[in-house]
């Protein structure tokens, strides 16, 4: 599993070097958030479960995002 990271402002170079970073067998399962958004990566063979894929984008979240969703939750 890997995870691309992309908000608000991010510049294209860095977009693209997340890109480069993740493993050349790597397809796209998802992606998760919404102004912040957290793209998922897993094996092109479909054999990543849920679990793993959700693990995988709660890994992204720093503490200050974390209580963001917290506390804009109605």
């Amino acid at each position: 599993m890997a995870t691309v990271k992309v908000s608000p402002g991010i510049e294209a170079a860095h977009l693209a070097a997340q890109i480069a970073d993740l493993p050349s067998d790597s397809v796209f399962i998802g992606g998760f958030g919404d102004v912040g958004v957290v793209l998922a990566f897993g094996p092109a063979d479909g054999s990543a479960s849920e679990r793993e894929i959700l693990a995988a984008v709660v890994g992204t979240l720093t503490p200050q995002i974390f209580a963001r969703v917290i506390l804009t939750r109605p």
